[in-house]
């Protein structure tokens, strides 16, 4: 693999969110006149008054508003501006709430940054039919980092060399820890990864939870896992919050997914952020440039301990064919999973990653790319060996299962999909 690698996966970079509006964009905004009572007074006028905000800066007609009343349309060519042409976003009032990009003091119109602000279309339509993700619970915005982070750079490919990285450079990822109930005011430890895929499920792994004996707690948007850092929330959860597969095999570890509910709501912003889930018509290849990441063990040795800030590597998925061999892992490896690494050892997860997501950078029809979950982490012998690539969870077959399951947890009606783990 190439060195000095960012995060572009040979063609792509992760998308960020941009101030899409150039100066003259903005200066146009502002000499609107006043939105009067327009937050008060509902859509249909709000639409109308997005259209002259639209039309006012060179974007589109179809131009319509959001619960927050805040309007959205999309600008082709800014004007004296670096960016690319991309969807603007212009509130109606005044916000209190982080994501402020450019407020007009003349009329109070407010460029706005969605996904800290959680805009929600009143109409909004379901995906495409061919898109390669879903909409879990609506979620519409997902696979984004904050455009203040920088790029995610692979120097090395070896796990004795773990990639470091920056916070917020994985807002999806998210840290599991645990502690024996009967361990009184002992700390926590991380003991898997999960991704956050809604502001109040986090996708993770089956296996992490064969023994239930502990008291558990989700962190987000953790990077140091011995320092409490700014805007990161703890969420404790215990076997009720636990949704996994009631086809889980301990044995084999086939359907290794679970989903975790979380008391509460996750506060979107620069650390924490959905990932992307693949839609079931997606086509399963070799050769996805992906991303694993998590705080596991940085070398094959069980005296290794686990990181204390998060890692990544860059791996690419194998095909069934190679991984169903007899020196790989032969008929253990079923539909519902695959290969991703190298079968001449090097960038792998390990213990500690598990549950964790692989993200790979994938195309649809109009060569649009996103940063999609794949898979879960789920298992491996050893880490980094040869012949034997980790092997995650493959998420394409678990998009029905998900949808009922989230539905499900929601209305708290958890029992039809919860199962005790070695029963």
């Amino acid at each position: 693999l190439e060195s000095s690698l960012t995060l572009l996966l040979h063609c792509c970079q992760i998308p960020v969110l941009s101030d899409v509006l150039g100066d003259r964009e903005k200066a146009n905004v502002c000499s609107l006149p006043r939105p009067a009572q327009l937050c008060e007074r509902g859509k249909g006028p709000a639409d109308e008054f997005c259209k002259k905000i639209a039309r006012a800066v060179g974007g589109t007609s179809d131009a319509s508003c959001f619960r927050k009343r805040t309007c959205k349309f999309h600008v082709k060519r800014p004007v004296q501006h670096p960016s690319e042409p991309g969807d603007a976003y212009v509130s109606l009032c005044v916000p209190e709430f982080a994501g402020v990009i450019f407020p007009c003091r003349e009329n109070n119109l407010v460029v706005v940054d969605p996904f800290f602000n959680s805009i929600e279309e009143e109409d909004g339509g379901p995906p495409t039919e061919n898109a390669p993700n879903w909409h879990p619970l609506e979620v519409t915005r997902c696979g984004q980092v904050d455009e203040s982070i920088t790029s995610f750079e692979i120097k090395h490919t070896k796990i004795t060399k773990p990639e470091d990285t920056k916070r917020g450079q994985f807002p999806w990822q998210v840290s599991l820890y645990r502690k024996r109930k009967t361990d009184g005011d002992q700390f926590l430890d991380q003991f898997c990864g999960g991704s956050i895929i809604t502001r109040q499920h986090v996708l993770t792994a089956a296996h992490c939870f064969k023994d239930k004996d502990y008291t558990f707690n989700l962190h987000i948007g953790d990077f140091d896992r011995k320092a409490m850092e700014d805007k990161e929330e703890v969420f404790p959860f215990s076997d009720r919050d636990i949704y996994m597969h009631k086809e889980y095999n301990s044995f084999n570890d086939e359907n290794d997914i679970a989903v975790v509910k979380i008391r509460g709501t996750i506060t979107f912003g620069m650390y924490a952020q959905p990932i992307c889930l693949p839609a079931q018509t997606l086509a399963y290849r070799d050769k996805y440039d992906c991303l694993i990441s998590g705080w596991g063990r940085t070398w094959d040795n069980d005296l290794a301990s686990n990181a204390l800030t998060l890692k990544a590597a860059r791996v690419g998925t194998l095909s069934q064919e190679s991984c169903r061999k007899e020196d790989a892992y032969g008929t253990r490896i079923k539909d519902s999973m695959f290969c991703a690494g190298s079968f001449q050892g090097g960038a792998d997860s390990c213990q500690g990653d598990s549950g964790g997501p692989i993200v790979c950078d994938i195309q649809d029809e109009f060569n649009k790319h996103y940063l999609i979950q794949l898979g879960i982490v789920s298992f491996g012998i050893g880490c980094g060996k040869i012949n034997k690539p980790g092997v995650y969870t493959k998420l394409m077959n678990y998009q029905g299962w998900l949808e009922q399951t989230l539905t499900d947890s929601v209305k708290n009606i958890g029992g039809v999909v919860q199962k005790k783990v070695g029963g």
